[in-house]
């Protein structure tokens, strides 16, 4: 289940990628009655119902992002008959009948009889009153059972109700739905609950919560992609290139998806519109890519200044000679990865990096790679290079889970209630906090 969470929604469709109005964004604003838990301060569990107080809705915060569910509880009509004279046609049960209890026919009672221990046929011959007594028992037992029914009905009478959609009343308790679900969650379980932390909701929290909610989640990446074609000696040349050959297209389908920057909600890398209406995007549940491709942006300045930024460069060549990184440099450019295609149908690569730069893989210098192969194991040595550049010493860079998940450490320590968690759970079961909204 957490992984279809983390994958879900984290690819583009054809028209760009979308939320839904499912998603957890669309309930912040609804006013509702809600309780705050940190779970081993890694997690923190919003848990809310709405005004009719049978809809229960519950938002998992972490480093990898939010999470929402729903849950209410089902009803059924009280007049609808099963069929089950219909289903048991279809079972044929074989009942053993049991021997005779009051008999001496009885194999456990000629058993008893032989050890010598007294059983009930021995008691029923000994005394006149022992059918009296059985069903004087009975009678008692009739009359507790009576009273419980009495005392549920008036107690249920005495609770609050709320009227479902088709129109009739039945009983739903004060925050009812909330426990039930806690209650699945093992919330509600002695044993877990050194494992949860309760938090003072306040709208200086959740003010806080929306503010993390904003903080990325996955890692972006842009990453530039050059087309060379045959002859090209200078930058000029490189610059001016608004189309590529027929195998660099096919190429650039391997890479990822092609995005309209219009309907775009992904990362961009700094593109838009103006600089270009399409580009190739690639994410997964951790990384987002950008890739800035010189045939696919505008104008040569637009395409000097982000081609010149790039970290890490990938360069498809179809020139005679071995790319000369000088051609197009910059101090940003550390890394460049060269593919040149070979007649054979496979790919020669070059490596070309500065040496503060540490070495990576999986792609290495003067590696043969096939068209299969060529992609995932170019894009992965792609997103190894940069981090190599990124995590350099001068260059304090943090991964965005490891800032997330400070900042929601933080927020556990500073907003974690006094109270302890049985004071603060008994609002759960109390119309407390119900009056008091």
């Amino acid at each position: 289940m957490m992984f279809i969470l983390e994958e879900y929604n984290h690819f583009p469709w054809a028209s760009g990628i979308v939320s839904e109005s499912t998603t957890p964004q669309s309930w912040d604003e609804d006013g509702r009655i809600s309780f705050l838990y940190a779970h081993n301060t890694n997690n923190v569990l919003e848990i809310s119902m709405d005004d009719k107080q049978n809809c229960c809705r519950a938002i998992c915060r972490n480093a990898m992002g939010k999470r929402g569910w729903t849950s209410e509880i089902l009803t059924w009509d009280d007049e609808v008959n099963l069929p089950l004279g219909e289903i048991s046609k279809n079972f044929q049960v074989e009942v053993v009948k049991p021997p005779p209890k009051h008999t001496t026919d009885n194999p456990l009672y000629n058993l008893a009889q032989r050890i010598g221990v007294k059983t009930l046929i021995d008691i029923e011959k000994s005394s006149e009153d022992f059918e009296e007594s059985v069903k004087q028992c009975q009678e008692e037992l009739q009359n507790h059972a009576e009273k419980d029914e009495r005392f549920i009905e008036e107690y249920f009478a005495a609770q609050p109700q709320s009227l479902y959609p088709d129109g009739k009343n039945r009983l739903v308790f004060p925050l009812q739905t909330i426990r039930l679900q806690l209650s699945q969650w093992g919330f509600l379980n002695v044993s877990n609950l050194d494992n949860w932390t309760p938090l003072i909701n306040s709208p200086e929290l959740q003010n806080n919560l929306k503010k993390f909610d904003k903080l990325p989640i996955r890692e972006s990446i842009k990453i530039a992609i050059i087309y060379l074609a045959e002859g090209q000696e200078d930058a000029r040349s490189l610059l001016q290139n608004n189309r590529g050959s027929e195998s660099f297209n096919q190429f650039m389908t391997t890479m990822g998806w092609v995005v309209d920057h219009s309907n775009h909600n992904g990362y961009s890398g700094g593109l838009d519109a103006d600089t270009g209406r399409y580009t190739i995007y690639y994410c997964n549940s951790q990384i987002e890519i950008s890739y800035h491709v010189n045939t696919m942006i505008n104008d040569t300045e637009s395409k000097r200044m982000l081609l010149g930024n790039d970290s890490v460069s990938i360069i498809w060549s179809e020139h005679g000679r071995d790319y000369n990184p000088n051609l197009l440099s910059s101090q940003f450019n550390d890394v460049h990865i060269v593919i040149y295609p070979q007649p054979s149908g496979m790919y020669r690569v070059q490596i070309l990096r500065k040496p503060k730069i540490t070495l990576f893989g999986p792609l290495l210098d003067d590696m043969l790679v096939n068209r299969e192969c060529l992609s995932t194991m170019l894009r992965q040595t792609a997103v190894t290079a940069n981090r190599n550049v990124n995590l350099r010493p001068n260059k304090n860079y943090v991964k965005p889970v490891t800032t997330r998940l400070t900042t929601l450490r933080g927020l556990v320590d500073k907003y974690k209630d006094p109270l302890s968690l049985g004071e603060t759970s008994a609002e759960l079961f109390t119309s407390k906090k119900t009056n008091e909204e």
